[in-house]
């Protein structure tokens, strides 16, 4: 009968099977294959398994039966066996870590593309001739490839293509990180001699000078948490995978004080008279000024003050502001006080020293 197998096979094809209705009085089978196949199972039955080498030719399966007279007649099918495709890459031998715009291109038309990124991710395009990569690791890293001729061929082994991935850089920034807002200008710094500088701050402050240098000149304007952050190109034309951000603390004056509380008008020689303000936002302590003649007797610092007044103390105002590392706040408004005095010693007292008993209406004056 015919044998039952492919006809078209691949150089370097394995495992092509081909067989054969049993003969009568058969006890064996006598195969054959063409140059460069090899039966790597079913010798001497009805079913074989053959691999081609990878300079098989074209040539005949057969098969005979053998049995105790001899082999009968012999049944055979024609084999071509094809070449496989060998692959070409092109695109981007070297690129840089983190890189997402490479495109890699083998021959068009054919089937079955399979694409192997070492060191990298395939974003687009696997399963056909063309792929986009994105390098994750630095290094000497591959690209391979293979597909299916029009004969349905693979190649014997993927190409491989080779690809250098250049190091990102990893910008550092030095540079204050707390300040006073409004305390003049803040420097900046990341690695010299490279390329690209690019800074950028938080809307809490301005670039004054140095945008595509390695130093930044801030002012910062606005209190709070702010940022600066900075990105370059380096000797091998890569730049950082993000730009690199450094937290700055900007630090608030006090707020401006409020209105006092207190005495408005108190007696010369006065002691413990009590004035407050509210706490004052950003403030770690409070500075009083008081009148002429006046002292703080307790809570000095605070918001909260007791306020001895000498006997020669004058009119005048109380104020205060807050304070913290970064200064002074605006002070409070002015807070009246008006001293009334002590009256002076009395004079010497004018009459008569000496009068008669009974008498009325002596007068006395001072």
């Amino acid at each position: 009968g015919p044998i039952n197998g492919p006809v078209n096979v691949c150089q370097g094809g394995t495992g092509y099977i081909y067989s054969i209705a049993a003969i009568p009085n058969a006890t064996s089978y006598a195969w054959t294959v063409p140059v460069g196949g090899t039966i790597t199972s079913g010798t001497g039955t009805t079913s074989i398994t053959v691999n081609y080498s990878p300079v098989a030719l074209y040539g005949f399966v057969t098969v005979g039966g053998v049995g105790t007279c001899g082999t009968g007649p012999v049944a055979s099918i024609a084999i071509n066996v094809y070449s496989p495709p060998l692959p070409t890459i092109t695109g981007p031998s070297i690129t840089c870590q983190g890189s997402t715009s490479n495109v890699y291109v083998t021959q068009f038309g054919f089937s079955n593309y399979t694409w192997v990124a070492s060191g990298g991710t395939i974003t687009a395009g696997q399963g056909t001739y063309s792929v986009t990569v994105t390098w994750n690791t630095s290094g000497a890293q591959t690209l391979s490839v293979n597909y299916n001729n029009l004969n349905g061929c693979p190649s014997l082994v993927p190409t491989v293509y080779n690809v250098t991935v250049n190091s990102s850089p990893v910008p550092t920034i030095t540079g204050p990180n707390s300040i006073c807002a409004n305390s003049g200008s803040s420097t900046y710094t990341t690695q010299a001699g490279f390329s690209n500088y690019s800074w950028s701050v938080s809307s809490g402050g301005s670039i004054n000078s140095g945008q595509g240098t390695n130093t930044l000149i801030v002012t910062w304007n606005n209190s709070g948490s702010q940022t600066v952050s900075v990105n370059y190109t380096n000797a091998s034309g890569c730049t950082g995978l993000t730009p690199t951000t450094y937290g700055v603390t900007v630090n608030p004056l006090p707020n401006v004080a409020g209105t006092i509380t207190g005495t408005p008008t108190v007696c010369a020689g006065a002691t413990g008279i009590a004035y407050t303000v509210s706490p004052i936002p950003n403030a770690l302590a409070y500075v009083w000024t008081l009148p002429a003649g006046a002292t703080i007797a307790s809570g000095n610092g605070s918001n909260s003050i007791l306020v001895n007044y000498a006997a020669n103390a004058a009119s005048g105002t109380i104020t205060v502001n807050g304070n913290n590392l970064c200064g002074n706040g605006n002070p409070s408004p002015p807070y009246n006080v008006t001293i009334t005095p002590v009256p002076d010693p009395a004079g010497a007292i004018t009459g008569d020293a000496s009068v008669c008993k009974g008498n009325s209406g002596v007068i006395y004056s001072v």
